[in-house]
């Protein structure tokens, strides 16, 4: 017994990488950093070295109480639904507890001079069971990433989650080992060269097991990025059905403004051909009366005069209609010359002096006393 009043001292030592377990087990997914910074905090610090990180013999108790820190007695809920005080025995208290950057996590455990330490001691030496650690956390699973939030101890159990958290070495283990060494030197006839060959397959197995476990984490979280790209497709389709509808309606909106407009175009362009109808029945009246006036005038009007009143030009025909108002024309057989005999061209006069002098028809003076 040692002077802490300990039966025996345990050591042990698993990997977080290396769950040791195939077909059973809780295949877990620790996280190195998270469960260092527990194993380093300051109230698991000082749990180990007062003594209070406690273990028990099997996880039972912590789980009827639904606690990990249990108290000497625990009045528990049966069943049945009647209540029972239960007596927690510890077997044994974590001294000594680290986990390395590499997941390698070493222990301690001092076995207790009490019923369940004496168990405890017993199945150790019977190489029956091992220990697990007793931390409250988030379960992530086989998929998911496991976090923990605290550290309460070492429980006893017979099937422990980390298959090498033992106080002994298993002899299958090392059976494997010495079978392996075996077959390659009966292959290489050479047993330095064989022990080599054996112990670099031994060592590669952490690293595989270690890229096995990145790998399984990689893929939980490629699960959980699918999840989120699976709800990011369901809203971009949502918004696509958002802005289709919008569109389709933007469409029927613009289908619309375009039939207003066509049918404002035809009506204008209606319009348009009636003014051009009734512009070219107009130009073609003016031009009927037009040709009637040049055919029944007593004088002749030039075609550039005729074209200018065609256009609303009048000012040549003007001056042509002025000089026709001054002349005589009953001097000549045309129609109506009888009436105008009656009538005389009385040439625009001008008064100097008192003196009564005609003018020349068509000079300056003529023109300025001309009434228009």
């Amino acid at each position: 017994m040692s002077k802490d009043g300990a039966i025996e001292r345990i050591k042990c030592s698993f990997s977080l990488l290396d769950e040791g377990r195939k077909y059973t087990g809780n295949h877990r997914k620790y996280v190195i950093e998270n469960a260092r910074e527990i194993c380093y905090a300051p109230e698991t610090r000082e749990k180990i070295k007062l003594r209070e990180a406690l273990g028990y013999y099997g996880h039972g108790g912590r789980q009827i109480a639904g606690r990990m820190d249990l108290s000497e007695v625990q009045a528990v809920t049966l069943p049945g639904g009647t209540e029972q005080a239960i007596t927690n025995i510890p077997s044994n208290v974590t001294v000594q507890f680290d986990i390395d950057k590499d997941g390698t996590v070493p222990h301690s455990q001092d076995v207790l001079d009490s019923d369940t330490g004496r168990i405890v001691q017993g199945l150790n030496k019977s190489h029956v069971g091992g220990f697990s650690w007793a931390c409250p956390g988030e379960d992530g699973g086989s998929t998911g990433k496991t976090k923990l939030t605290g550290f309460s101890g070492f429980d006893y159990v017979l099937n422990p989650g980390f298959a090498y958290n033992r106080g002994y070495v298993l002899e299958s283990a090392g059976e494997a080992d010495q079978l392996i060494y075996e077959a390659v030197n009966a292959v290489v006839r050479d047993e330095k060269k064989a022990r080599a060959i054996a112990d670099s397959w031994r060592l590669d197995v952490p690293d595989l097991r270690e890229a096995l476990f990145e790998s399984e984490g990689d893929l939980a979280d490629a699960e959980i990025k699918r999840h989120e790209l699976e709800k990011t497709c369901d809203r971009l389709t949502s918004e696509k059905s958002e802005l289709v509808l919008k569109n389709t309606r933007m469409s029927d909106e613009l289908a619309g403004m375009q039939r207003r407009f066509d049918a404002a175009t035809a009506s204008l362009l209606a319009r348009q051909t009636e003014l051009k109808r009734r512009m070219e029945d107009s130009d073609r009246n003016l031009r009927a009366v037009l040709e009637g006036l040049r055919t029944s005038a007593p004088f002749f009007i030039p075609e550039k005069a005729m074209h200018g009143m065609l256009e609303g030009d009048f000012s040549k025909a003007r001056a042509i209609f002025e000089q026709a108002r001054h002349m005589d024309l009953s001097q000549f057989p045309l129609p109506g010359a009888e009436e105008r005999r009656e009538r005389s061209v009385v040439p625009a006069a001008h008064v100097d002096g008192g003196d009564k002098k005609v003018k020349k028809f068509g000079t300056p003076e003529w023109g300025w006393n001309t009434e228009v």
